[in-house]
C-alpha cells in the first residue's frame, strides 16, 4: 500500500488491459487534492488485465475519485482510499445497486472516503441524473454517478455501496475480466462510424482539471478529432493567435481560476469571429450561465457525456454557428 499523495498530485490506478484491437491500456487518474486530503492506495503487484473500453474505465474511476473527493468536507483526516485487485470470483450473496455480479474471476475496484456519508433515503436515488446532495455548493451536478449507472450494467460488471450518514462511503465494482459474450464496449459505436464522426475537425480543448481534460481528450479522438489540449484558457488564446484558421471548434469548460468559459469564448472570438464554441460545464445553473451569455456558446453539455452525447454536442455547436454565420463557419463530415 503506498500512501500520503496530497496537495494536487496524481495516482496511477494500476489497472491496466487491452481494448478492441488487443493493445495495452494503462488507466491514469489525475485528482488534484488540498494538503489536509489523502490518498491511500492498495494496488496489486502485477497490474490486472481486462478487455475493456479505456476511455471508460477512466470515467468510471474519474467520476467516483471525484465524488469521494468533494464527500470530505473539513474533517481533519480527509482520506480517499483506492484499490485494486483480483478476485477469484464476487463474493456470494453480494448486494449490487447496479449491474449484476459477474461469473469466474473479477478484477475488484474499490473507491473509498471518510466522509460525510450518504443518508439511507438518499442511497436509493444517487445514480438518477440530476440528483446531487450538493445544491447550493457549487460542486456536483448529480451527472457523475449516473455516468457511472450507464456504463457498469452494459460493461457485465456489478457496483455495490455501502455508506451511512458520518460513516463515509465505499464503492465496490466487480468487473469481468472478459466483456459478455466477447463484446467489447465501445466497439459497436466505433464500428458503425463514430471513430469518422468528426474525422474533419481540429478541436482546441480547455480545462483546467487535467483528468478531465485528459478524458474528453480521448472521447473526442475517439470520435476521429484532431484535438489540442489546453490547461488553461491562455494557452488555448495562444494556439488560436498562432493560426485562427487551424480550429474547427472550441471546446471549454465554464469554471477555471485564470479566465471564465464566457471570457474565454469572447476573446476567441475577437481572434476568430466564426469559431463554434461548446460548453462543457459541471455547474448546477448552467441554463441560467447560457442564458445570461446569450450567443458566447453555440451548444452546451453536461460534463463527462457518452462518446455518442460529445458528438452530437459539437455537431450542435458548429450547426448553431452556422446559423449564425452561414458563410463563415466551418462543416463537418456528414
Amino acid at each position: 500500500m503506498r500512501d500520503g499523495l496530497n496537495a494536487a498530485n496524481y495516482w496511477t490506478g494500476g489497472i491496466a488491459g487491452l481494448d478492441s484491437r488487443g493493445a495495452h491500456l494503462d488507466i491514469e487518474v489525475s485528482l488534484s487534492l488540498s494538503p489536509q486530503q489523502r490518498i491511500s492506495l492498495d494496488l496489486n503487484d502485477v497490474p490486472v488485465m481486462v478487455t475493456a473500453d479505456r476511455t471508460e474505465l477512466m470515467q468510471i474511476m474519474l467520476n467516483l475519485a471525484l465524488n469521494a473527493r468533494d464527500a470530505l468536507g473539513d474533517a481533519p483526516d480527509q482520506r480517499i482510499g483506492l484499490a485494486i485487485g483480483l478476485l477469484a470470483a464476487a463474493p456470494p450473496g453480494l448486494a449490487l445497486s447496479l449491474g449484476t455480479a459477474p461469473e469466474g474471476p473479477v478484477a475488484h475496484i474499490s473507491v473509498s472516503d471518510n466522509g460525510c456519508g450518504i443518508a439511507t433515503t438518499d442511497l436509493a436515488n444517487i445514480f438518477r441524473p440530476f440528483y446531487t446532495r450538493k445544491d447550493g455548493s457549487g460542486t456536483g451536478t448529480g451527472l457523475g454517478l449516473a455516468v457511472v449507472a450507464g456504463i457498469v450494467p452494459e460493461a457485465g460488471a456489478g457496483l455495490a455501496v455501502s455508506s451511512g450518514p458520518g460513516e463515509g462511503t465505499r464503492f465496490d465494482i466487480f468487473w469481468p475480466l472478459e466483456p459478455p459474450s466477447g463484446k467489447v464496449r465501445g466497439q459497436t459505436a466505433r464500428s458503425s462510424g463514430a471513430l469518422a464522426a468528426l474525422g474533419a475537425m481540429t478541436v482546441l480543448l480547455v480545462d483546467d482539471e487535467p483528468a478531465v481534460l485528459e478524458t474528453l481528450t480521448e472521447m473526442l479522438e475517439c470520435a476521429g478529432a484532431e484535438v489540442g489540449p489546453c490547461v488553461t484558457p491562455g494557452e488555448a488564446l495562444t494556439a488560436l493567435r498562432e493560426d485562427p484558421e487551424a480550429w474547427s471548434l472550441l471546446v471549454t469548460d465554464y469554471d477555471m481560476s485564470d479566465m471564465d468559459g464566457a471570457a474565454l469564448a469572447e476573446a476567441a472570438r475577437a481572434i476568430r469571429p466564426d469559431l463554434p464554441v461548446l460548453l462543457i460545464t459541471a455547474l448546477p445553473d448552467a441554463p441560467r450561465v447560457i442564458r445570461h451569455e446569450g450567443t458566447l456558446f453555440d451548444a452546451v453539455s453536461g460534463k463527462l457525456v457518452s462518446v455518442d452525447g460529445l458528438i452530437a454536442a459539437a455537431r450542435a455547436a458548429i450547426v448553431g454557428r452556422r446559423a449564425t454565420e452561414p458563410h463563415r463557419a466551418p462543416d463537418f463530415a456528414a
